[in-house]
């Protein structure tokens, strides 16, 4: 006996963008080509194409569909969530932080809104107040694709260190703890480091180009709890009281690194990016304890006696 599959079709304002971006893009599509890529009938794609219409979209209809109008996408029939949604969407994405690319943001906005739709009742965290230098987000993106090398020409680090000329291979641009950060391969101390954005003073992208070197952004970052890491080591600590159940439930670890010891929680990982794990694990007080490695106790003893000298 034959099978029947049915599928399930996209949102319609979802489906005419597609549509409109389908004929206007592709070679003469026909109803039924419609009606496939998009899970629908062809019955439901001729009531598409003359809602387009409706809406200013001129499509040809000879031999197949195309796009003639070279006008801008009308608004869509948004409900008003979707709108207030696209407009949150839009206004506080991370790439608010680089000029050209906010721009770009913004003229999105506008071409699929009459004008953006706040809601009082939706609170989003705003993102940091650093802005990036001479659309740096935008010229390291096209590095990355076009495999070209970059200088940092002046790069200030943390503690207000400048690095001068750094030459570097570009390979990722993410987003973490409201801030961009660049990993490249640093020729210098060859291994894979991470800049942040905003603290690049001056950057050049070179004409050479470079050829591509294997790297897993998953595995760079696994065991870090932010966006810089270090060497790998193993990290075993205890955790009692309320601190069980934060850490258990907190998604900063993975589950099959915890076990239960006696009223205790274990936690046994491999972690990258010491300070954070540090720092995080001091946060609990006397309800966590480094086990191991001993240089990570030491450091962590340190650090408490520093602290209890300010209160002293």
């Amino acid at each position: 006996m034959k099978s029947i599959v049915i599928r399930r079709g996209m949102q319609k304002s979802t489906r005419l963008l597609k549509i409109w971006k389908l004929c206007k893009h592709e070679q003469m599509m026909t109803a039924a080509a419609l009606a496939q890529r998009c899970g629908v009938t062809e019955r439901t794609i001729y009531r598409d194409l003359r809602e387009l219409g409706e809406m200013g979209v001129a499509i040809d209809g000879h031999s197949g569909y195309r796009v003639i109008s070279e006008d801008s996408l009308p608004q869509l029939n948004l409900t008003h969530t979707e709108k207030v949604v696209l407009t949150m969407a839009l206004r506080y994405l991370p790439l608010q932080q680089d000029k050209e690319l906010k721009q770009v943001a913004e003229s999105l906005l506008n071409k699929l809104l009459d004008q953006p739709v706040e809601n009082s009742s939706v609170l989003i965290e705003s993102q940091a107040p650093s802005t990036l230098r001479g659309n740096v987000f935008a010229r390291l993106q096209k590095a990355i694709e076009e495999r070209r090398k970059i200088t940092l020409i002046r790069y200030r680090k943390l503690d207000n260190e400048i690095l001068l000329a750094r030459e570097l291979e570009p390979y990722l641009l993410v987003f973490k703890k409201y801030h961009w950060y660049l990993v490249a391969w640093t020729g210098e101390s060859e291994k894979f480091q991470t800049y942040r954005l905003d603290r690049i003073e001056k950057l050049r992208v070179e004409n050479t180009k470079f050829l591509s070197r294997e790297f897993d952004p998953h595995q760079y970052f696994r065991g870090s709890l932010g966006a810089y890491v270090d060497y790998p080591q193993r990290l075993r600590a205890r955790f009692t009281g309320i601190a069980k159940e934060i850490v258990r439930k907190s998604g900063r670890v993975v589950l099959e690194d915890l076990h239960d010891e006696d009223e205790s929680l274990i936690l046994d990982t491999t972690i990258r990016g010491e300070i954070q794990w540090l720092r995080w694990i001091l946060g609990f007080g006397g309800e966590a304890e480094i086990l191991e490695p001993e240089s990570m106790r030491e450091k962590a003893k340190t650090m408490l006696q520093a602290a209890m000298q300010a209160y002293c």
